[in-house]
């Protein structure tokens, strides 16, 4: 996917919790994180993703170090999770 394609998906939702598909791994459900490089990690199609299993303690602590960063065009699919 395009870095354009995902931005215009991230963008519209209040909370952007997703289930990610890639082209050669296994599906992940992650919030994407619009943190203070997020216009220059989105320039490079760089996504920074808290994984389902991390969200809890990352909704507590916010702590970016729970984040992994993933590259868009290895995305196949983005569906929302509500």
């Amino acid at each position: 996917m395009t870095n354009e394609q995902i931005d215009l998906l991230v963008q519209h939702q209040s909370d952007p919790v997703f289930k990610i598909s890639f082209r050669k791994r296994n599906t992940v459900k992650g919030l994407f994180i619009m943190a203070s490089d997020y216009a220059e990690l989105k320039s490079k199609n760089f996504w920074r993703v808290v994984v389902d299993s991390k969200l809890q303690e990352y909704k507590k602590t916010l702590n970016a170090d729970l984040t992994c960063i993933f590259y868009g065009n290895s995305f196949t699919r983005l569906n929302n999770i509500k």
